[in-house]
């Protein structure tokens, strides 16, 4: 294909191949390419900073531009969107040196990616009159249809508290407290009713309900798996908090 036939997107990438590849491909001439390199390289740190604003606050501004040079040549912006780019960064992270010493660090950028692909997500409006589905005999055949920028993580690390310490100046959390006591801390991730994300914990219970609801259990399953869960008090919290679309049947 010549490269005149190739779509904007198309050149663009068979150009970010050539510089990162060192492929003897003619699309620009040797300062052009430069130029096009060192505009390729500060868009890549400014979406990188636009993802993981937490992130970065905590490694710095030189530490992130160095990832963002190294993703570029694992992961290329192929979508045309640059909010869409960058999401491999927790693998680069826990393969780099910054692994061993702040291990937390590719919890944190999980969930920054969780934060900025949800705000991205539209909210759908709640069907109160699908829960007649309920009254259904087969349960088997009714499914919790949750908003999709709602997920979930688990995590040692109180990752609520370093969204904080970045948010508000004022909070100094005790150190001990950064690291779960037992096991895990869980969080559910969601936009609230005045459109801004929430990173909150909750019960491990909750957590797991949430787990087998993304991975389209039936309700019939949920209550044969979790009998002692509180299924009202969820729901009643799912609709005030924004989480709950429907329930299908």
């Amino acid at each position: 294909m010549k490269n005149n036939d190739l779509t904007p997107l198309q050149y663009q990438n068979a150009l970010i191949d050539s510089i990162f590849t060192n492929e003897d491909t003619v699309l620009l001439s040797d300062k052009a390419q430069r130029i096009y390199r060192s505009n390729l390289i500060h868009t890549a740190h400014r979406a990188l900073s636009i993802s993981y604003p937490i992130f970065e606050s905590m490694v710095g501004e030189q530490v992130t531009l160095t990832l963002a040079i190294r993703l570029l040549a694992q992961e290329k912006p192929r979508h045309g969107d640059w909010a869409q780019w960058g999401s491999s960064l927790s693998l680069l992270v826990a393969n780099s040196e910054l692994n061993d010493a702040h291990p937390y660090l590719t919890d944190v950028i999980d969930v920054e990616w969780k934060l900025h692909t949800g705000f991205r997500k539209a909210r759908r409006p709640f069907d109160r009159d699908s829960f007649s589905a309920l009254a259904k005999d087969d349960l088997g055949n009714v499914f919790i249809e949750l908003q999709d920028g709602v997920s979930i993580i688990q995590s040692p690390y109180a990752l609520d508290s370093f969204r904080r310490m970045q948010t508000d100046t004022t909070y100094e959390p005790q150190q001990d407290t950064l690291l779960a006591p037992q096991g895990f801390y869980y969080f559910v991730i969601y936009q609230d009713e005045m459109g801004l994300m929430r990173v909150e914990r909750t019960s491990e219970a909750t957590y797991l309900w949430l787990h087998d609801i993304q991975k389209s259990h039936s309700l019939e399953y949920l209550l044969d798996k979790y009998p002692s869960f509180d299924m009202p008090s969820w729901l009643q919290e799912a609709i005030q908090k924004h989480w709950l679309v429907s329930l299908i049947s």
